[in-house]
């Protein structure tokens, strides 16, 4: 898989039209960089995963804007969005991208580690969305699945 971080710009993500793309979407704290381990078990599969994570993140406005932009257009055009709800955070964006996510009626792969705060909350509320707990690899499993698939977009 083609990796597209955010450095390379709405023309990165435009380049992988064609193919599944995955939107990695969830936690972004340091203390859990749950992304290299999607990356590394999907690195052999077709299509692209759009890795959000910018390091360091973006301080002043105009950057922080630049980077919304980028991230919501990902959104929108990747087959698959993928969210980690990690233990570390309430993660109140990526609970916004989830809600934008199921209400456009995207593909949506959900794993939620089983100390997440809101882990009974957020399976209770969308059960017609593919979910794991406790298991990032589920979260992998999805992507896998995805992109093995023949894709009608």
């Amino acid at each position: 898989m083609q990796i597209i971080p955010p450095t390379d710009g709405i023309a990165g993500i435009d380049r992988g039209r064609g193919a599944p793309i995955v939107f990695l979407a969830g936690y972004c704290g340091n203390d859990e960089d749950w992304r290299p381990a999607v990356v590394a078990r999907c690195k052999d599969l077709r299509g692209c995963l759009i890795d959000p994570r910018l390091d360091p993140w973006p301080e002043d406005a105009a950057a922080l804007k630049t980077q919304t932009a980028w991230e919501s257009y990902g959104l929108r055009t990747a087959s698959l969005v993928a969210f980690w709800f990690s233990k570390h955070s309430l993660q109140p964006i990526s609970l916004f991208e989830l809600g934008w996510a199921i209400g456009q009626d995207r593909d949506v792969c959900l794993g939620v580690d089983p100390d997440y705060p809101k882990a009974a909350d957020l399976l209770s509320r969308f059960p017609q969305v593919s979910t794991s707990v406790g298991a990032l690899a589920d979260v992998v499993a999805g992507c896998v699945i995805h992109t093995a698939a023949p894709q009608v977009h």
